[in-house]
């Protein structure tokens, strides 16, 4: 296998289970963990019949600690996140796509490359992938960005370390709405726009 899918559910188990059939369809070769960050695992029974790995983290070090948890988990070469609250998939041929960069590239970790304060650029959190061994030489800050700012903080110390990151056209992750949809396979924000027919724009 090339690629770990990482998926966190917490407190949204009808809009995790859509997500984790969608990625469970993605072309190519790659593992799913699920860590399960509710306080009692129950989405265990659920998943019993899922090709998966299953792993309930009580929530410990919040989704920073259950981010953690999984790269510990991963002996493959790249680690990919998708967020199970606010992400979309368009094509099956994300995960691929995300790979097929990342191995052209060389780079740290590759997703969506934003500027915040500062002039700081870093890769959005809700969806991304990186060579797993980077993250388990830097792993997620869960005690001090348990959750808000984890992302930042950690493309600071990959940074910081002399690592590169690569912008993927087919990601767009973005806290608001997203831009009206063109070439992105794969779309993590908070608010979608629909059409008529109920159709994400």
């Amino acid at each position: 296998m090339k690629a770990t899918v990482c998926i966190v559910p917490y407190n949204n188990n009808v809009k995790f289970l859509d997500i984790l059939d969608r990625v469970l369809e993605a072309d190519g070769k790659f593992n799913v963990i699920v860590v399960d960050n509710n306080k009692h695992p129950v989405l265990r029974s659920v998943l019993d019949d899922y090709p998966i790995k299953y792993v309930n983290n009580g929530n410990k070090g919040q989704l920073a600690g259950a981010c953690n948890l999984a790269v510990s988990m991963t002996d493959t070469e790249y680690f990919i996140y998708v967020c199970s609250n606010h992400t979309e998939i368009f094509f099956n041929s994300w995960l691929d796509d995300m790979v097929s960069a990342m191995d052209i590239s060389g780079v740290a970790i590759g997703g969506t490359v934003s500027l915040v304060r500062r002039g700081q650029d870093h890769v959005q959190g809700g969806v991304f992938i990186a060579r797993t061994e980077i993250l388990k030489e830097i792993p997620y800050d869960s005690i001090n960005y348990p959750f808000t700012f984890m992302d930042v903080y950690l493309s600071n110390k990959i940074k910081e370390a002399g690592y590169e990151f690569l912008d993927i056209p087919i990601v767009h992750s973005v806290m608001g709405k997203p831009r009206r949809r063109n070439h992105q396979k794969i779309v993590h924000a908070h608010i979608f726009e629909y059409n008529r027919r109920g159709q994400i724009i």
